[in-house]
């Protein structure tokens, strides 16, 4: 295997580590749903880190034209997840619940864990605390009505 296979394969196992880390914020594993905005954030990640290595570690990668290739797709690849992330490419309606449950459910982790004093951040953090537990056990609901 040549510097720049082991290139990609380091840049594929990256995206699954870093796809899996977007997801350790959840409150329960059962609010973890594989979606398309997770995807276009791990890119949103990954992409540039390939441009980083290259230009970091320029002793390894020493093919000028491979060197460009890879950084003008990561760039490409950087600015078009940018554009579907913003623009909810390919976002349909379980797929937003898909987005939308993991997020409800950092909410609540964050509500649950948060040390605050302040009467009025605690009544807040309750209030979210509630409203997002109940959404989320809607959104549940409507996506298994829809999987079926």
């Amino acid at each position: 295997m040549n510097t720049y296979q082991r290139f990609l394969l380091m840049l594929a196992i990256a995206f699954c580590v870093v796809y899996m880390v977007l997801y350790l914020d959840v409150d329960n594993t059962d609010h973890i749903f594989l979606s398309m905005p997770h995807f276009y954030r791990t890119l949103l990640i990954v992409s540039p880190m390939a441009i980083l290595i290259l230009l970091m570690v320029p002793k390894t990668y020493t093919s000028m034209k491979m060197n460009n290739i890879i950084m003008g797709a990561s760039g490409v690849v950087f600015l078009v997840s940018l554009i579907f992330l913003q623009n909810q490419t390919f976002m349909k309606d379980t797929q937003y619940l898909k987005a939308m449950i993991p997020h409800h459910s950092a909410a609540i982790m964050t509500s649950k864990t948060v040390t605050i004093k302040d009467p009025r951040v605690i009544k807040l953090s309750q209030q979210i605390l509630h409203s997002q537990e109940d959404q989320l056990d809607q959104m549940k609901k409507l996506l298994k009505e829809m999987q079926q």
